[in-house]
């Protein structure tokens, strides 16, 4: 007999999955029975999940100030917490020996507490009944959450509060000198030794910043991070969140000491539009609960036993999958499972070569991160190949105002505002609806109550009073909310945003290339500037920058190109530029957009910013691909730190007393 061979290894950029996203109306039979089923789950997990995000905090907000261990943030410590914050229809089923129960001792401590605390501050105990599968694959999403908000922010919590403690009283005093030169540059020097100091902070050691912050480095470290830490910081709170939860307490709580506003350290869900549930084949089946046979050919406990055996009879009872234009792919198959929120749902696909995998055989994990190609990681072989006729290069300046500039060798120029992207993508219209809609039934002036209580206070009483008046709006305005209405535009943004993305696409690929150059295979390579802002910016339109620059990539050649001095020298002469300034009534007023040469020229010359730096990331680029180099005025000048080495400790004699 022979073995069949095990499917190979993914291709690099293979695509082993798909999401098709549709109206649940659309593929689902017997929709007016179904749909009310799935509707009232959603709307409970919806509810089950602002009650567990809320008691988490509570409870771990109560072990933190009580100086007690916290627990271990596992799936079987949030299915705990779900379980306790919600109830079922009976106690059928339910294990009674304390041996046969998982984590006996937390959950009776849990219960104690849900009791005693909790209970007394929201309602209602919502119904987890025929949900089990539902909520086991909602506890991985909701400990993601947690980790994935931890390991984000934390460097930036620990940040904030070194500035907190030294770089802010320093400002104030800096801000008393009246000689601008001398502030300028006591400003910089601060700048530079709070850099050093969280440098040392991060790193686990202290090198490069000043004695004065040795002792306090000494003194705290054991209350801001673990004592042992793999390699630095920043990468062992990415690669073990849970172990910095304790710390994310105490550093906002000493941020709330000093009188500013806390980060928060487990997300919470505020928002109670009802959100997307994962249904697979037991969960469906779990849901449903078909007990009279009504819909199905065999009993539940078959069913849910011997899921994988019956997947493709449960869900051609349930799915249209006989509509070849959404389950008939080429490549792909249905996956057994769908996502949705009630109105919309999106449909999961697998290449055909992974749907039938042995028991032990890994599918592909997805990758989330992409690692875009630096130029200066490119080889001569690669460099010399860019700049044959088979590519086209073009440069692309990002930005938050204008997310995409761009311009090639022949100065054709083109820009994608967010202004655009707004009107496209359907958020200003649905923005305004939703306005309307909050207006007309007075949304606004009950939620604003809730402005006087905080949701990320340390302070364990006030937190107990944001969750009691955040419980009484809840349910004031649950009805608004659970409307279809919220849903549907959100269901068509994404539409709207897809066919914007593609028009892009199109439009980016017919300025550059010819008709003749498409039919010819010649390939646009961009030659992307690196700006990267890690927040959103105070007064302006939320816009994608990583997912714009991956929107890019699956269709282009992407290089990152450190973007030094590009905007500040002028693309013709190499020399340094500054804002344009114009008067607004009694004052002078820079003008970000336009900038003029500093040195006297003959004319008064003025440019746009971001062409500018299109052109000399252009320049930049093309220099580099001809010769491995950057030039010498885009290169960043580096400052050697002194590195305090500590003098080797000796090993002391020991005497031994004679006698």
């Amino acid at each position: 007999m022979e073995l069949e061979e095990k499917p190979p290894d993914p291709p690099e950029k293979e695509q082993v999955y798909r999401i098709i996203k549709c109206p649940l109306k659309c593929v689902m039979k017997r929709y007016d029975t179904l749909q009310p089923i799935i509707e009232k789950a959603v709307g409970d997990i919806n509810e089950i999940v602002v009650l567990s995000y809320q008691f988490i905090r509570l409870y771990l907000l109560d072990k933190f100030n009580n100086k007690k261990e916290l627990p271990t943030i596992n799936k079987q410590f949030v299915l705990d917490v779900i379980k306790t914050v919600s109830s079922p229809n009976s106690k059928r089923g339910q294990k009674t020996k304390e041996e046969n129960i998982k984590n006996a001792s937390g959950k009776v401590d849990m219960k104690r507490f849900y009791r005693e605390e909790f209970s007394q501050l929201v309602s209602n105990q919502p119904c987890y009944s025929n949900k089990t599968h539902i909520l086991a694959i909602t506890a991985n999403e909701m400990i993601t959450c947690i980790h994935t908000n931890i390991s984000t922010h934390f460097v930036k919590h620990l940040f904030k509060y070194i500035n907190l403690i030294f770089k802010d009283p320093k400002s104030i005093e800096i801000k008393t000198e009246k000689d601008k030169q001398k502030r300028k540059e006591l400003y910089k020097g601060l700048n530079q030794d709070i850099r050093d100091l969280k440098s040392d902070l991060i790193n686990n050691k202290i090198e490069v910043s000043k004695p004065e912050y040795h002792t306090w480095i000494k003194e705290n470290k054991e209350f801001l991070f673990p004592t042992k830490v793999n390699k630095s910081v920043a990468y062992d709170v990415k690669a073990n969140p849970e172990k910095y939860i304790k710390y994310s307490f105490y550093i906002n709580q000493k941020i709330e000491e000093l009188g500013k506003r806390p980060y928060q350290v487990i997300p919470q869900r505020n928002n109670i539009v009802p959100k997307h549930i994962t249904l697979n084949s037991n969960g469906i089946i779990d849901l449903i609960d078909d007990k009279k046979r009504e819909m199905f050919e065999y009993n539940k406990s078959e069913l849910v036993l011997h899921a994988k055996k019956h997947q493709k009879h449960i869900w051609s009872k349930i799915l249209k999958l006989e509509k070849k234009d959404i389950f008939k792919q080429k490549e792909y198959v249905f996956y057994n499972q769908i996502i949705t929120d009630g109105f919309s749902c999106s449909l999961l696909f697998i290449l055909k070569k992974y749907k039938d995998k042995e028991y032990g055989d890994k599918l592909p994990t997805v990758n989330n991160e992409t690692d875009f190609t630096k130029l200066e990681d490119l080889s001569k072989e690669v460099c010399d190949e860019f700049l044959t006729y088979k590519y086209k290069l073009v440069s692309l300046d990002p930005g938050k105002i204008r997310p995409i500039t761009m311009i090639d060798e022949n100065n054709k120029f083109f820009k994608y505002t967010a202004c655009r992207r707004r009107f496209e993508t359907y958020t200003k219209q649905s923005a305004s609806i939703i306005n309307k809609e909050k207006i007309n039934h007075n949304i606004k002036q009950k939620e604003a109550v809730l402005s006087v209580y905080k949701s990320r206070t340390l302070n364990q009483e006030e937190y107990k009073n944001f969750i009691i008046n955040k419980t009484k709006i809840n349910n004031e305005i649950k009805d608004f909310y659970q409307r279809p209405l919220f849903r549907k535009l959100a269901f068509r943004r994404y539409v709207r945003t897809k066919q914007s993305e593609v028009k892009l696409l199109n439009e980016i690929e017919n300025t550059y290339l010819t008709k003749e150059e498409k039919e010819n295979g010649k390939k646009i390579v961009i030659l992307h500037g690196d700006y990267s802002r890690a927040t959103q910016m105070k007064g302006t339109i939320p816009t994608p920058n990583i997912g714009m620059k991956k929107l890019l990539l699956s269709r282009f050649e992407i290089i990152d190109v450190n973007e030094f001095n590009t905007s500040k020298l002028y693309n013709k002469t190499l020399k340094e530029m500054e804002n344009v300034k114009v008067k607004r009534r009694k004052h002078m007023k820079q003008l970000h957009e336009i900038l003029t040469p500093k040195e006297e020229t003959n004319c008064r010359i003025f440019v746009n910013r971001d062409v500018n730096a299109c052109k000399n990331i252009l320049l930049l680029g093309k220099c580099y691909l001809m010769n491995q180099t950057r030039p010498g005025e885009f290169k960043r000048q580096v400052v050697k730190k002194e590195v305090i080495k500590k003098p080797r400790k000796t090993k002391q004699q020991i005497v031994v007393p004679s006698g």
